[in-house]
């Protein structure tokens, strides 16, 4: 084995003297970044998932509130709904804005761009395409933070509405 030459360049952008890996270190971030766009991807529709549940618990619960108000002519029972209405109109208004249609870093480049790209070297590309990914990846970080906290208040006050109600209807009826 010893009377063998070993290799200077392995592939493009890997040398064993300098122990340069470029052209793997590029496929590799490429990977990564693929593998997590994907996985936003997944985290997004699990949280527009969430929204749409909150928006039609939100929605279902306005709606007997609105026909319990009607068939009601005390005061207090309708401050009580009014108070609860607003935190589940709230919650819904939330999650629609939340689950709403947004510019999203996909997986993937369009091949036209990778076609016209004038790198030389297919390292060059690579690393082009793996600093192209991360900026996208920042992006539906911020949105995914962002969804996360409108649906966590959400929640909240889908979860708080009929108490706030409750205490609304019962200082409404004290006071009447």
């Amino acid at each position: 084995m010893s009377d063998q030459q070993v290799p200077s360049q392995i592939e493009v952008g890997a040398n064993i003297q300098d122990g340069d890996l470029r052209l793997w270190q590029a496929k590799e971030a490429v990977r990564q970044g693929e593998l997590r766009l994907a996985a936003q991807a997944a985290i997004r529709t699990a949280l527009e998932a969430r929204a749409t549940a909150i928006t039609g618990w939100a929605a279902a619960s306005l709606l007997a509130l609105a026909a319990a108000t009607a068939a009601t002519t005390g005061v207090a029972p309708r401050v009580g709904a009014a108070a609860a209405g607003t935190f589940l109109f709230g919650a819904a208004g939330m999650c629609i804005h939340a689950a709403r249609p947004r510019n999203w870093a996909q997986a993937g480049y369009d091949p036209t761009v990778i076609m016209g790209d004038t790198l030389g070297t297919e390292l060059e590309v690579l690393e082009s395409v793996a600093e192209g990914i991360s900026p996208g990846i920042q992006r539906n970080n911020t949105r995914l933070e962002g969804m996360g906290t409108l649906l966590r208040w959400s929640g909240w006050m889908l979860i708080a509405a009929p108490f706030l109600g409750g205490i609304a209807y019962a200082v409404a009826r004290a006071a009447t």
